[in-house]
C-alpha cells in the first residue's frame, strides 16, 4: 500500500469513526484548498460566501431531520463529509482548475444530495438528484451566476447512480476534457469511503438500512458488498492514486 493510500485512507476513516462533523469537516476540506477570503475576486467572494450559507443550510437541515429521527441512514451529513473531504483531497493533486472552480465544486460536493429522501423514498417521477437540483433553485445557490448555477446543477446530474458508467466513460475518452474531469472526480469523491476496507461494511449496511431493510443479515451485507464492487468503480488516475 502506497504512502498516499494510507493517509487518505486514515484520514477518512478518522472522520467517519470520530462522527466529526460536516461543518467541521468541510472547513478542514476548504483549508486544504488554501482559498481564504483575503485573496478572493468579487466572484469568488460571492462564490465563497454562498458556500457558506450553503453549509448551514445543509447542517441545519440534516440536524432537524435528525431530530426528527428522519436523516437518512447513509445519505446523511456524515457521507456529505466524506465526500467533501475526499473531493478536496484529489483536489490538492491538480493545477487543471482555478480557484473559482475548486471553490464551485466543493459546494457542488456539500449539495449533491441535499434533500434526499432516502433510496427507498424516490418520487416516481423524479430522480433524487433531481428533486436536488429543484430544492437548491431555492437555497443560497440562487445567487450563484447562471453559468456556475448550471455547471453545478449538471455535475449534480451526473452523480445519478445508474448513469455512472456512461458518464464516467466520457472522462477515460476524453481525460483532458475539464468537465468530464471535474464530474468524474465529484463521482470518485462520491464512492470514495466504501472504497475503504474498514468502513466498505458499515456503509454497505447502511445502505441496505435506506433501501428498506431494516435489519441487514451478514450474508446481505456480503451480497451487499460484491454488489457494489460489481457495479461501480473509481474512474481518475487521482484517485485511484489512493484507492486502487
Amino acid at each position: 500500500m502506497q504512502s498516499n493510500e494510507i493517509n487518505f485512507c486514515e484520514k477518512i476513516k478518522l472522520r467517519r469513526l470520530s462522527k466529526t462533523s460536516l461543518t467541521s469537516s468541510f472547513h478542514e476540506a476548504q483549508s486544504l484548498l488554501h482559498i481564504t477570503k483575503k485573496s478572493l475576486d468579487p466572484e469568488l467572494l460571492n462564490l465563497f460566501e454562498v458556500t457558506q450559507a450553503m453549509l448551514a443550510v445543509v447542517e441545519d437541515y440534516g440536524h432537524n431531520k435528525e431530530l426528527e429521527g428522519n436523516e437518512p441512514a447513509y445519505h446523511n451529513r456524515q457521507h456529505f463529509a466524506d465526500a467533501c473531504l475526499s473531493l478536496a483531497i484529489f483536489l490538492t493533486k491538480t493545477q487543471v482548475f482555478s480557484d473559482h472552480e475548486k471553490q464551485l465544486l466543493l459546494l457542488t460536493i456539500l449539495s449533491h444530495d441535499y434533500g434526499h429522501r432516502g433510496i427507498s423514498q424516490k418520487l416516481n417521477n423524479q430522480s433524487h438528484e433531481e428533486e436536488t437540483v429543484v430544492l437548491l433553485k431555492n437555497s443560497p445557490l440562487k445567487k450563484l451566476s447562471a453559468a456556475d448555477f448550471h455547471l453545478l446543477s449538471e455535475l449534480i446530474i451526473g452523480t445519478t447512480p445508474h448513469n455512472l458508467t456512461t458518464i464516467n466513460a466520457r472522462h477515460l475518452k476524453e481525460p483532458n476534457n475539464p468537465v468530464y474531469f471535474m464530474q468524474s472526480l465529484i463521482n470518485d469523491a462520491d464512492i470514495a469511503a466504501s472504497f475503504i476496507d474498514s468502513l466498505t461494511p458499515s456503509l454497505t449496511r447502511a445502505i441496505l438500512i435506506e433501501s428498506g431493510n431494516l435489519s441487514p443479515s451478514d450474508q446481505e451485507v456480503l451480497s451487499g458488498i460484491a454488489f457494489f464492487k460489481q457495479n461501480f468503480h473509481i474512474t481518475t488516475d487521482i484517485a485511484k492514486r489512493f484507492l486502487t
